[in-house]
């Protein structure tokens, strides 16, 4: 057995970004990494539920 991460797709519209109430989720401009604030986030996991793959990071 073996165990693969999902990592975020970086999406064009990120619906997790709207989903996370504290905000530590956003994404960078310049380049559209889709990046959370440690110091932001209060683990809630709304963001999962959000995300269509249902990875993050």
């Amino acid at each position: 057995m073996m165990y693969l991460p999902r990592l975020c797709e970086h999406c064009l519209n990120p619906s997790c970004v709207a989903t996370c109430p504290s905000g530590a989720i956003y994404k960078r401009e310049e380049d559209g990494i889709v990046l959370i604030d440690q110091d932001k986030c209060r683990g809630w996991r709304m963001c999962i539920s959000g995300c269509p793959y249902k990875n993050l990071l």
